[in-house]
């Protein structure tokens, strides 16, 4: 081979070998392209949130809070309101077994006397009539005979009958479950004054006798009871008794 035919083969040969290096460094370079999108995506898809979604976020989350914060004051105020209201009620009303009932009524003393005898039902007193010791139901107010027996709060007359011990007696029925009771009565009653009777406090409902033979050996007086809800109470911690002699307009 001649020198001529030599160099062509070695120019041939640097060529091809150039040719190759250059395809390599294509494919280098579009695989360096590849993995930096790559590494550039994922980076994207990682990438913190940035100031203006964090501040979103937060505003966001301080108008949550604050709307739940106005909803838990309005609860309160409701319930508050609601408070009130039953207070407000429990002016009128009282609520026995979860039903409302009327309240008692302020009670007067039925005779605008004194009392002479107290109520016990714990401690047995003296009976001048019977000469022992026993309980005492009511209160026994001072009254001369045949003088005005008065309603001691506005109710309807629930009973009148003879007892053989109290003599003549009524009771009044009255709101909140109270019931007062008159003994110790004369044995006629006013005109108009009978069983289902609405009386006002102060109205005229008998005169003060002396048929309560168990009390006969008392100074004239009226004996006088009071129930609430069935179960007998000191007239005196309802009703004022040291006061002078109560007019009524009865």
């Amino acid at each position: 081979m001649n020198n001529n035919s030599k160099q062509n083969s070695r120019a041939n040969l640097y060529v091809t070998l150039l040719v190759i290096l250059m395809m390599i460094a294509v494919v280098v370079a579009i695989a360096g392209a590849v993995v930096r999108n790559v590494n550039t995506d994922a980076a994207e898809t990682t990438k913190p949130t940035s100031r203006v979604e964090e501040t979103t976020k937060s505003d966001t989350d301080a108008a949550d809070d604050a709307l739940a914060e106005k909803n838990d004051r309005s609860d309160e105020l409701a319930e508050k309101d609601g408070e009130t209201k039953a207070d407000s009620s429990a002016d009128t009303t009282v609520h026995v077994d979860g039903e409302a009932e009327e309240k008692l009524p302020t009670f007067v003393n039925p005779t605008g006397g004194k009392i002479v005898q107290n109520y016990s039902m714990d401690v047995p007193v003296f009976s001048a009539t019977m000469n022992d010791y026993r309980t005492h139901k009511g209160v026994d107010i001072s009254v001369g005979a045949g003088e005005s027996i008065y309603a001691s709060a506005d109710g309807v007359i629930q009973e009148i009958w003879d007892d053989p011990m109290m003599g003549k007696c009524l009771s009044i029925a009255h709101a909140g479950g109270g019931v007062s009771t008159y003994a110790n009565l004369h044995a006629e009653l006013p005109a108009g004054i009978a069983v289902g009777t609405s009386v006002k406090a102060g109205d005229i409902v008998a005169a003060a006798g002396e048929s309560a033979l168990v009390e006969i050996a008392q100074e004239p007086h009226l004996h006088f009871e009071l129930q609430i809800n069935g179960v007998s109470v000191n007239p005196a911690d309802y009703i004022d008794f040291s006061s002078a002699a109560v007019q009524y307009e009865g």
